[in-house]
């Protein structure tokens, strides 16, 4: 089981492939309680550091959690940013991409 996935378009599969999970050295995973630790309102942040051999083209990141209810049911849930692409032009000067998860179903 993973929290992230880094997803890159296969055109000639059409399909979605995992290029990166939480476990590569080029992402990371943070989760917080901004209001704190009594509040039921958490965070996550996701970064991926795009590598100079990273393919160009559409990517996409999904996240993977639970949520967990007042009386103590957890469900699963999982939310997916919108498609973004990856190029030279597309690359900051520290090769980071930022890009936000969209709300979870």
């Amino acid at each position: 089981q993973t929290f992230l996935e880094v997803k890159v378009y296969n055109s000639s599969a059409d399909a979605w492939v995992v290029v990166h999970t939480d476990d590569d050295r080029c992402t990371k995973f943070t989760w917080d309680r901004p209001k704190g630790r009594f509040s039921s309102e958490s965070t996550v942040t996701v970064h991926w550091e795009v590598l100079d051999e990273v393919v160009h083209g559409k990517y996409r990141i999904k996240h993977y959690g639970d949520a967990k209810s007042l009386d103590g049911q957890v469900t699963a849930f999982e939310g997916t940013s919108r498609n973004f692409g990856v190029g030279a032009a597309m690359l900051t000067k520290h090769g980071v991409v930022r890009q936000g998860l969209g709300d979870a179903p």
